[in-house]
């Protein structure tokens, strides 16, 4: 990968503030360019940056976390809401990391 990005909210490696604060201070240069975001963080913060990159028409990829018994889907304790079927997906046998637009965050 190149060009890559970093947001902390102190400052102490990359941009100070949030990735929706980085991101929107970059969008133009984004948007003139092929991009895909790759996030991990709090449900919060993911939920905003779906919202932004649902808006602004661009890639992302987030990996979730969750509580997992067994770790290969038979107990099934560890589901995230489907937006592209009915159900859920297992963070341990689907995941860990799923398209943002495929997901309820």
């Amino acid at each position: 990968m190149k060009n890559i990005l970093v947001s902390t909210d102190d400052g102490s490696l990359g941009f100070k503030g949030n990735v929706i604060q980085l991101l929107d201070e970059k969008i133009n240069l984004l948007l003139t360019d092929k991009i895909k975001v790759f996030s991990c963080g709090p449900n919060a913060m993911l939920h905003a940056l779906k919202e932004f990159c649902i808006k602004h028409n661009i890639d992302c990829e987030v990996s979730t976390e969750s509580a997992m018994a067994c770790g290969f889907g038979i107990c099934q304790g560890c589901p995230i809401e489907a937006t592209d079927k009915d159900g859920y997906y297992l963070v341990c046998k689907d995941g860990p990391v799923f398209d943002i637009g495929k997901i309820v965050i």
